[in-house]
């Protein structure tokens, strides 16, 4: 058994190119670790896995080549206590690791050192933040006898930790990042690549909008696709060279269709599918989308017709942006950093990824759907340069409007407060003591009620059963108008929100039932507590009001100029921060929008009135994206609305597809694919 003296082996586990000649080549699925660890301190490089493209070598020669480790191989223990000696070694104590009982496998140890460099979370698979001056540590202990994960018994995990193999793996310096084009850019980790690539996107400038002009252009980049024969390395790097250079015709703004493939053979048979069709757009003026998300715009929508759209609460999940660190690091790590500076738990705190996964709190969902939608759109304003002419938010969605434009001085006080807010958790949602109050549903107490011992038993058991409260909160497939005249017949349903052609209502769940019934209609449930847009919430406006009454930021003439015109169900009049503009106004409009019933319908009618025409939902869901479509579509309107909450970047992509298709400006780079034959530098991340 190793001394618990040993120094830390500090064994870099490096992605490179391509494999060295020299290096001496792994393949087998479980190595002696031991041989390959001593072979590693003389001086040899390892290269582990098919490719080779993954080395082991010390740190200090890793150093000296300029190699960025994904991950330090610390120490690795054997025999009885394996986990105690390794951890020792690596110079950790065992409440700082994270102990995983896996074969120790070499697709084991790979996975693990790219879940380090990415910052995912083996288990809760959400960007993994933590300060900076801390080191997630893994360690995989290997047993002789491996029955999966199972660690219900105590004796159990002792007596499985007593022997074995124990490999103590810590975070490196190297970032492993994605793109946002192709499945190229994932070349650097080719486990990342399988579960995270994405289609190509070929954006095509048209200097000329003309038929003839368009369908030369569609013939030539056909012609070019066609020439790449297959999809071999040397493929995959011709496509990328191709994208690369089209993108860089590029112009902000400029008229432009967008081809997007899985291959350069599909990339080509979309274009052969816009040029039939390229006529009768711009004939009819009608848009052309492929399935795959190809697309044409006729009458481009140019940039004062994006408007950003903020869901409302419930939208919010575990699994929520899931991939997006791994394409927009610096946004992820900056707003952890930020929110840690104001004495909140990193983005745990925001996004709240382990209360998502039980039953979470009306408050908890809040915070979560309101911080995806700020992380959404510094992604969106910050990295991809889009500048929305319009915003507007559906229900809470106002406040992460107002937080996502930089209106209120400290928007991260927002979290803390919502969470520990009596509002959000006893008034309006859980108890429902707002609801209780004006329905008159509290017990009389034996004071108010001084009868014979029997009668107030009887009477307590007769006031519990008519004061139950059963809450409940359904989506109905017709529109308000159709539904109003009904109402009076049952008092204590009302519509919470119109939305089209579907009405939301809330209300006692036994009156729900029956004026469903009613209306021959089946409700969809939302399974949310909440009373929000009711009678019950407008009993406590003038609480919400104080909630939402804060300081409003101070703000350059210039920047207050970039900011969209804000939109609020509850004022006519935009929020903006003007010198006139108080904080009391914006407090008045988001408590009048939460406590009264939300006109959605005429808030998507004010925005296009505005001229918006390019709705991109701003948060974690796509249900207030498929609203809007809804509205739009019932009333024949040319509008559109996409989300971006895609966990794998694929709804993100289709959208900004559409939005160049639309002439609207961004940052292209962030479409630039890395070419594949060029290194791709590393990104240092911890001290």
């Amino acid at each position: 058994m190793m001394s618990v003296k040993t120094p830390p082996l500090r064994l870099a586990l490096c992605r490179v190119q391509r494999c060295p000649n020299d290096a001496v080549r792994i393949t087998a699925s479980e190595p002696d670790w031991h041989a390959l660890i001593e072979e590693a301190q003389k001086g040899s490089t390892i290269a582990l896995g098919e490719d080779g493209t993954l080395l082991m070598l010390p740190a200090l020669e890793a150093a000296k080549q300029r190699l960025h480790p994904l991950a330090l191989l610390q120490a690795l223990g054997s025999g009885k206590n394996a986990i105690h000696t390794a951890l020792a070694q690596a110079g950790r104590a065992p409440a700082d690791a994270e102990i995983l009982f896996e074969p120790v496998t070499l697709e084991c140890v790979i996975r693990h050192a790219e879940q380090l460099a990415s910052r995912t979370h083996p288990v809760y698979g959400n960007y993994w933040s933590h300060p900076r001056y801390q080191a997630r540590v893994v360690a995989l202990v290997n047993t002789p006898d491996q029955s999966g994960n199972d660690q219900s018994s105590t004796d159990a995990v002792s007596s499985r930790m007593a022997g074995g193999d124990t490999l103590v793996l810590t975070q490196g310096s190297a970032r492993l990042t994605l793109g946002l084009n192709g499945p190229e850019s994932a070349h650097n980790s080719p486990n990342t690549l399988v579960a995270n690539a994405l289609p190509w996107l070929l954006p095509l400038a048209l200097p000329n909008a003309d038929w003839s002009h368009i369908q030369r252009r569609l013939t030539q980049v056909q012609a070019s696709l066609n020439a790449i024969k297959d999809n071999s390395a040397k493929g995959q790097a011709a496509l990328a060279k191709l994208i690369a250079d089209a993108v860089d015709e590029m112009t902000p703004g400029c008229r432009a269709l967008v081809l997007v493939g899985d291959t350069a053979k599909a990339l080509a048979a979309e274009a052969a599918a816009l040029s039939w069709r390229i006529a009768e757009s711009l004939r009819d003026d009608i848009e052309l989308v492929t399935p795959a998300g190809s697309v044409f715009a006729p009458s481009p929508a140019t940039a004062d017709g994006l408007a950003f759209v903020y869901p409302g609460v419930g939208v919010a999940s575990a699994s929520m942006l899931s991939s997006l660190h791994l394409r927009f690091a610096d946004s992820f790590d900056a707003l952890d950093q930020q929110s840690r500076e104001h004495g909140l738990d990193g983005l745990n705190a925001l996004l709240q990824p382990r209360e998502l996964e039980d039953n979470p709190s009306l408050a908890e969902q809040a915070v979560a759907g309101v911080g995806a939608s700020y992380l959404m759109a510094r992604i969106l304003t910050t990295e991809l340069g889009l500048k929305p002419a319009i915003a507007l938010g559906y229900s809470m969605g106002e406040a992460a409007m107002v937080a996502s434009h930089g209106l209120w001085q400290d928007p991260f006080a927002m979290a803390h407060d919502t969470l520990e807010s009596e509002l959000f958790n006893e008034q309006i949602s859980g108890e429902l003591k707002a609801v209780r109050a004006l329905w008159q549903l509290d017990e009389e107490t034996p004071q108010d009620n001084p009868a014979p011992k029997a009668a107030k038993s009887r009477a307590r058991k007769k006031a519990a059963a008519s004061n139950a409260l059963k809450w409940q909160s359904a989506v109905v497939r017709l529109s308000a108008e159709e539904i109003r005249p009904h109402l009076a017949d049952f008092p204590r349903v009302s519509i919470a929100i119109a939305q089209g052609p579907s009405t939301v209502l809330a209300g006692d769940e036994t009156e729900l039932k029956h004026l469903c019934k009613t209306l021959g209609k089946r409700p969809l449930t939302t399974g949310l507590v909440t009373a929000m847009h009711t009678p019950a919430a407008a009993a406590i406006k003038a609480q919400l009001k104080a909630f939402y009454l804060r300081p409003l930021a101070q703000v350059s003439g210039d920047a207050r100029a970039a900011l969209p015109v804000m939109l609020s169900a509850g004022t006519d009049t935009p929020l903006q921060l003007a010198d006139e503009c108080q904080p009391d106004a914006v407090a008045h409009a988001i408590a009048t929008t939460f406590s009264e019933p939300l006109d959605f319908t005429a808030l998507v009618l004010r925005a296009a009135k505005a001229g918006a025409r390019l709705f991109v939902e701003v948060g974690a869901g796509r249900q207030t994206s498929g609203i809007i479509q809804a509205i739009a579509d019932a009333r024949l309107m040319r509008l559109s609305a996409h989300p971006c909450d895609g966990q794998d970047g694929k709804a993100l992509q289709k959208t900004l597809a559409r939005l160049i298709a639309h002439s609207i400006p961004m940052n292209l780079s962030r479409l630039r694919p890395a070419i594949a034959d060029a290194p791709r530098a590393a990104q240092e991340t911890t001290p």
